[in-house]
């Protein structure tokens, strides 16, 4: 399954300490081998939603193995909350799952970019709350043998956003 094109694709690679993340520069005298790029073994859609902002929450997370196929779809409601705090626990709740049935590659998709930005590190996150959230998710994306988010656009993510805005009305 092909990944939906992105500008703003990164890997982020947390199995290492945060000092040796860093790209190493190329070294000039020999050019090194072009590895082929590895599928992940789960394809993640997540989306939050929240009505009042905050209000009645919800959270849509769909899991797919590497052929495409659904392994695990779920919207739930979370009570009362801001979208920012929806999109950040649907994400938590899709990492917990995908542990249940891997800790190998990981790609996750979300219609937001402020999300995708800040678990980047492209955005600060101010508010106390969001970090302790993005700490969290820190720790459950370091179990993975690597972690990939990419924003796409809310057009090609209609599945989890069905489930999410399903759940704000429980």
């Amino acid at each position: 399954m092909s990944a939906p094109k992105s500008p703003l694709n990164l890997e982020l690679d947390f199995s290492r300490p945060a000092s040796t993340r860093a790209k190493k520069p190329a070294s000039r005298s020999r050019r090194p081998a072009e590895s082929p790029r590895q599928s992940p073994d789960l394809v993640i859609h997540i989306d939050g939603a929240s009505r009042g902002n905050p209000g009645p929450a919800g959270i849509g997370v769909v899991i797919k193995n590497e052929s495409g196929s659904a392994l695990w779809k779920s919207g739930q409601s979370i009570g009362t909350a801001t979208n920012n705090v929806a999109e950040y626990q649907a994400l938590i709740t899709a990492l917990k799952s995908a542990l249940a049935l891997t800790s190998g590659r990981v790609l996750v998709y979300s219609d937001s970019e402020l999300l995708v930005r800040q678990v980047r590190g492209e955005y600060r996150i101010k508010n106390p709350g969001l970090r302790q959230l993005f700490r969290e998710v820190e720790i459950l994306a370091s179990q993975f043998q690597s972690f990939k988010i990419s924003h796409i656009p809310r057009e090609e993510n209609r599945e989890a956003d069905r489930l999410a805005s399903q759940a704000t009305l429980l």
